[in-house]
């Protein structure tokens, strides 16, 4: 009984001890673990730093407030003629950038071309326009003139064909010569008209000269012949009516409806620039962005307040909406069910560029009657802004919110433009006369933010010098908004094109016609100066529908990590080797074995 009651002791021990064991592993395992998890990857590192930027330090003098963040400075005449902004680098004062909304520029697309200087919609340009569609329009009459002495001649050979049937020597040959002729004359007729009808009125005369030819080939009588002779001459004589009224009915009453239009916007028009130099423009009280009691950026807004006679419908409904976060943001909106977002990079300058109820001199419902076969017309608006990389010996800012001709420019050798992986050199040196335009191709990828999915835009940048590592630029997505009067939304593509302007670059955003209001969102900033790659956003801003503003925002959940390479590698092999020490344990207690 006692060795059996020892045996039972020892197994019960041994048992113990291998417990013990297992739960030592277990529990160093899980520390192990939890500690791995402690120790942040990269991401999460760029999440921290960005929630600790210190919201933006706002003060004024004169007729300037001066917006200072983390990342860059930036100085903004109040109230003065245009939307004006000088920013640097808070750790590279080397370079000034300066972004001057210089107007806006209606302009017409011909024939889907780009923005052109030559193309301003104003009243001379219709009336070229004009000028140039009833001059084709009356070409197609000289062709049809010309179609018609072709039809006077098919018929004159019909009729000769008739005179030589009626004379009993005729060649029946010579009389299928003359018809083939006639043929030609068809043939040479029909690649020269467009009209549905006459195009018929041809068929017909061709299948009855066709069928002359068929019934003396098959020797038919004669008076069968001649019959079918005369249906052709009436096919032929009802071609020849065609050609002199219908296309010159037609062509006369377009051309007198065109030239009306003339005199219709004789003094309808107002100037294509709105110059924003000769307006007056009001800035907001700043206020903060705030989610929940933290304060996470500031905005405010810039207004077209006054305007010159003939623009008094751009008045107020003009703006700028600026917003300046502390931290990366990503900005969100709706359209359509569809959830599109894109980054907004600490300390850059987010803007909404608004245009509500803009009043266009060329509509297209009046425009659609220049349109003929080989010219279309369609209005377009373009947004000009002058930009430029300028050295710091402006202690005096007012000269970089004037005519930028006369600054002493550092980007005149160092443009870039650049979307996605399509970088082009802009050389600003000269002086255009003709804008050209940039190429891009807009695009759209799938996202997640927080588990929600949203169609991403990128933006396309202009950098402003290549000589800093910094470097300002200015940014605008591919895409803006169009909300009608029923609050329904559509996205619309932005093209740019731009002009050199010696020592800086004029660049001009380019909207399809649209009516109601069209918001886009162009921005500024500098290179390094926080992610825009929407990589550590903390936020999601979501945008209401229109020149809404902001409707909510949402703290991007942090995920959980179990950390980069190097930490894992370190705490697995910490894992181990507590584990292998366990086991060494274990195995020296002959006991436990």
């Amino acid at each position: 009984m006692k060795i059996v009651a020892t045996n039972v002791k020892n197994a019960l021990g041994a048992s113990g001890i291998r417990r013990k064991a297992l739960s030592i592993i277990i529990l160093f395992v899980l520390l192990a673990s939890a500690a791995t998890a402690a120790v942040p990857v990269s991401a999460s590192l760029a999440s921290s730093v960005a929630s600790e930027t210190s919201a933006p330090v706002v003060t004024s003098e004169g007729n300037y407030t001066m917006i200072e963040t983390d990342t860059f400075t930036v100085m903004i005449q109040r109230n003065g003629t245009k939307p004006a902004f000088v920013w640097w680098a808070n750790n590279d004062t080397s370079e000034r950038y300066v972004l001057q909304y210089k107007g806006l520029i209606e302009y017409v697309q011909i024939n889907g071309s780009a923005f052109q200087m030559s193309n301003m919609a104003e009243r001379e340009l219709l009336e070229i326009l004009i000028d140039r569609a009833n001059a084709y329009d009356l070409s197609r009459l000289g062709d049809a003139e010309r179609g018609l002495s072709k039809a006077f001649m098919a018929s004159s050979g019909l009729l000769a064909s008739k005179i030589s049937l009626q004379n009993n020597r005729a060649n029946m040959s010579a009389v299928i010569c003359q018809l083939e002729g006639v043929l030609d004359y068809y043939e040479s007729l029909r690649v020269m008209v467009t009209d549905p009808g006459a195009l018929q009125a041809i068929d017909r005369a061709i299948a009855s000269t066709e069928a002359v030819i068929g019934l003396i080939q098959d020797d038919a009588a004669l008076s069968e012949v001649a019959d079918a002779l005369s249906e052709a001459i009436s096919d032929g004589r009802a071609l020849i009516s065609i050609g002199i009224q219908e296309p010159r009915i037609i062509i006369d009453k377009t051309v007198e409806e065109r030239e009306a239009l003339k005199e219709e916007f004789a003094h309808g028009f107002h100037q294509a620039i709105l110059n924003f130099a000769s307006c007056t423009w009001e800035m907001s009280e700043i206020s903060n962005i705030v989610q929940g009691s933290d304060v996470i950026g500031l905005t405010f807004t810039m207004t077209l307040s006054e305007a010159p006679q003939k623009f008094g419908f751009a008045e107020g409904n003009v703006k700028l909406v600026v917003r300046i976060y502390s931290s990366p943001v990503e900005e969100t909106f709706s359209l359509g069910g569809q959830s599109y977002s894109y980054s907004v990079g600490a300390g850059e300058i987010k803007m909404d560029f608004v245009v509500d109820g803009w009043d266009w001199n060329f509509e297209p419902k009046t425009i659609s009657r220049l349109n003929t076969t080989y010219l279309t017309v369609s209005p377009a608006l373009a947004l000009w802004v002058d930009a430029a990389a300028v050295s710091t010996n402006y202690t005096d800012p007012e000269p970089l919110y004037g005519d930028l001709s006369g600054v002493n420019s550092t980007s005149a050798r160092a443009a870039t433009f650049s979307y996605g992986r399509q970088p082009q050199s802009i050389s600003v040196s000269g002086d255009d006369d003709e804008a050209t335009q940039l190429t891009f191709t807009p695009s759209l990828i799938s996202s997640s933010i927080a588990g929600k999915p949203f169609m991403k835009a990128l933006s396309a940048r202009l950098k402003l010098s290549n000589e800093s590592t910094i470097g300002g630029f200015f940014d605008f997505v591919p895409y803006a908004i169009v909300t009608n009067e029923s609050g329904e939304g559509q996205l619309v593509n932005v093209t740019a094109s731009y002009r050199s302007g010696g020592n800086h670059v004029r660049i001009y955003v380019c909207y399809p016609y649209f009516n109601g209001t069209l918001v886009h969102d162009p921005s500024i900033g500098v290179e390094g100066g926080g992610s825009g790659d929407g990589s550590g956003a903390k936020y999601l801003v979501a945008l209401g529908a229109g020149a809404g503003g902001i409707a909510s925002i949402l703290v991007i959940p942090s995920m959980p990590t179990w950390g980069n390479a190097g930490s894992l590698a370190v705490a697995g092999g910490a894992v181990m080797l507590g584990v292998v020490a366990i086991i060494l344990a274990v195995r020296r207690n002959p006991a436990a074995a």
